[in-house]
């Protein structure tokens, strides 16, 4: 979990500093959309306090990045769409937009901490199904697929096996061991 925590603080700071050089280079944005530079700020402030609290591992920085890696892709990918300054054609907005390398960058940084969120997310929970099956493996008896060996040697076919006191009907859904 450490290397994960990491590298979300890292795609944190990159958005953050990206987001940052963005707002000091794009004289344009501050002129046609100030709204939407106001925006950018708010979103740089957020990755940058999303960058402290998973270093410090607190809770819910790794869901909060992920919601806030939504929300910041979905703003950017609207003024794609639909979000140009009055005045400027919609055409010469989206075309600057996906020329400008800094705003692709963070747009496609905003799918990378989203897919380490969704990795640090699901990594205990993998844990947990792995820890399950061992558990099963070690503490059940399991047999040739198929098959039961009966205690006194006999072998019988898993159909006419079923005890339903026991625990043989979930062998079939589990597989072997030896």
């Amino acid at each position: 979990m450490k290397i994960v925590q990491a590298t979300l603080s890292l795609t944190l700071a990159v958005s953050g500093l990206l987001g940052i050089q963005i707002l000091m280079d794009d004289k344009w944005l501050w002129a046609a959309a100030p709204s939407h530079a106001y925006g950018l700020i708010g979103f740089v402030s957020i990755d940058m306090i999303l960058v402290v609290a998973a270093l410090m591992r607190v809770g819910l920085a790794t869901v909060s990045a992920a919601l806030m890696a939504v929300a910041q892709f979905a703003a950017m990918l609207a003024d794609v769409v639909v979000g140009q300054p009055e005045g400027v054609p919609s055409t010469a907005f989206r075309n600057y937009l996906l020329g400008d390398t800094e705003y692709l960058g963070l747009l496609f940084i905003q799918i990378a901490i989203l897919s380490v969120a969704i990795a640090g997310l699901t990594i205990p929970l993998l844990h947990r199904r792995s820890r399950l099956a061992s558990f099963l493996h070690v503490h059940l008896r399991f047999d040739q697929v198929g098959y039961r060996y009966r205690k006194d040697g006999e072998i019988e076919s898993w159909s006419r096996a079923y005890d339903p006191g026991g625990l043989s009907s979930m062998e079939i859904f589990l597989g072997t061991s030896s």
